[in-house]
């Protein structure tokens, strides 16, 4: 963070030192647009570069982290008989599927509505304790 502060102040001192009315920069973490007032008394002050220099900072959108199903324990990973697509909208308690573990079937079931963006395993296949299954967008 200091070293942002650092290259803003560096900004101000470089749009001062041109006389510029206003300097934008935008980079992967934001958008940084530095703006100098420009007031009534403007043309009283004997030196321009004592007006007032407003800061603006618009972060980038925030980026969504996708829900993450996962297997609730070991075993083999059975698909629904209406199998999960991508794009399938589920509601939180929509079963995703099953584990099938000493020939019992567990229910995979959802916490959190969402859209599926991603299924991560095939049907069939082995999977581990807290092994993400589906990806969910978020509702």
């Amino acid at each position: 963070m200091k070293a942002d502060l650092n290259k803003i102040e560096a900004l101000v001192k470089i749009a001062e030192e041109a006389d510029l009315s206003e300097v934008s920069v935008t980079a992967p973490s934001g958008k940084v647009v530095i703006k100098r007032l420009r007031t009534a008394f403007e043309s009283v002050v004997s030196d321009p570069e004592q007006a007032p220099i407003e800061l603006e900072y618009e972060p980038e959108t925030a980026h969504v982290v996708p829900i993450e199903v996962v297997a609730p324990m070991v075993g083999f990973f059975r698909p629904t008989a209406d199998p999960i697509m991508v794009g399938d909208e589920l509601d939180p308690g929509d079963v995703v599927g099953y584990i099938e573990s000493l020939t019992l079937m567990n229910e995979i079931t959802v916490t959190e509505g969402g859209r599926v963006v991603d299924i991560l395993v095939e049907p069939g296949a082995a999977v581990e304790y807290g092994q993400p299954l589906f990806l969910l967008e978020p509702e």
